[in-house]
């Protein structure tokens, strides 16, 4: 699936820009309703933050951002954004004010096309993963400058877009859900241990910390019964009332996906009976999934899912497709005992108001003050 999200990014990019140059031309073209119509006014807290997202993308400085990714090294302690990248940063603060705003925005909604399975198109978590960067790269660069208040708020940006994302219920948006939050933790890790967080930054820090830790954290629970629909909806059209044809036309739509490995040839000759069999393979392998998820044993159940994916319990199908979820397991894991580790470290350095902690978890998201 990883592939095919890769390989459809360039239709995205080619539809999006031809989306963007017709609604320019439109706008261009539009006649006034009357001399004294007003523009229809939206209360900023009604506003879609997958709209704000996707506009700020096509409004971001290329230049600025290519440098972002050119110099990213949020692990390296000693990082230093170049005098060029932080002077473009301080040109840009205005797109980077407003996507602080739309982190704080209580509606999300990307209004996937679930409905397409496997073909779903998200350019959406590439701009997220590239405002993760020039948030923290700024952030990076104000604590350096001794602005740590200023450089928290950027940090704890990311943590709301993250939980933006999770609601995706899509099992790639929960993981770029998790590289993002590593990474903005690991910029309040040296905010934290270099002396440059305030208490009012750390307790903001905290609190969005705090509510990244539900029953589900990063959501792939929903997600993987989310695809459990998206997968059926991807390969029974092309199984069921197909005859002798099932296994050709499935093998097509799967080559359609840029697969092509064994198991979509021993697909290519089946028939529907034999097809759908697949189908139902594919369809108790996310049972199991869903089984195992969440549970003390989750690790253990997991790699004996994988083991057996391997070994063709459920079916070739599956083997080809089929996600592996013992590393995401891990990745999960070790996000959440990230946000753990930050919240003790920033708790460690100046006890919080715990009413205010408690009571204000989800503050940060509602954008309440």
């Amino acid at each position: 699936m990883d592939t095919t999200i890769r390989g459809l990014r360039v239709v995205w990019s080619a539809v999006l820009g031809a989306a963007v140059v017709s609604a320019v031309a439109a706008a261009a073209n539009a006649q006034p309703a009357g001399a004294g119509a007003a523009a229809p006014k939206v209360a900023p807290r009604d506003r879609n933050a997958a709209l704000e997202y996707m506009t700020l993308h096509e409004q971001m400085d290329k230049d600025m951002s290519a440098l972002v990714s050119e110099e990213w090294r949020p692990n390296d302690a000693d990082w230093v954004p170049s005098e060029k990248l932080s002077l473009m940063l301080e040109d840009n603060q205005r797109l980077v004010r407003r996507i602080m705003e739309a982190s704080r925005l209580p509606t999300y909604d990307m209004q996937l096309r679930y409905e397409e399975g496997f073909s779903l198109v998200v350019p959406h978590l590439g701009h997220i993963r590239q405002f993760t960067r020039v948030l923290v790269t700024d952030a990076r660069r104000l604590a350096l400058a001794g602005r740590g208040e200023e450089a928290v708020e950027r940090l704890t940006a990311v943590l709301r877009m993250s939980r933006h994302v999770i609601d995706d219920r899509i099992l790639i948006s929960s993981l770029v859900a998790v590289a993002v939050v590593s990474a903005s933790h690991k910029q309040a890790e040296h905010l934290a241990t270099e002396g440059l967080l305030g208490d009012r930054g750390r307790r903001e820090y905290i609190r969005a910390a705090k509510a990244l830790l539900t029953d589900d954290p990063f959501g792939v629970a929903r997600c993987l019964a989310v695809e459990r629909t998206m997968a059926r909806q991807t390969i029974q059209p092309f199984v069921e009332g197909k005859g002798n044809l099932a296994g050709k036309e499935l093998a097509a739509q799967l080559r359609r996906l840029q697969l092509s490995g064994e198991g979509v040839k021993a697909v290519s000759g089946m028939m529907e009976e034999e097809a759908q069999a697949q189908v139902d393979l594919m369809d108790r392998y996310y049972a199991a999934l869903l089984a195992a998820w969440g549970k003390s044993d989750t690790p253990t159940r997991l790699a004996d899912l994988d083991k057996r994916l391997q070994a063709g319990d459920f079916g070739v199908l599956m083997k080809e497709i089929g996600p592996a979820l013992s590393r995401a397991h891990v990745s999960v894991e070790r996000a959440i005992n990230e946000t753990r580790a930050i919240i003790a470290l920033l708790v460690a350095a100046g006890e919080p108001a715990p009413e205010e902690d408690d009571e204000h978890a989800e503050q940060d998201h509602t954008g309440e003050q």
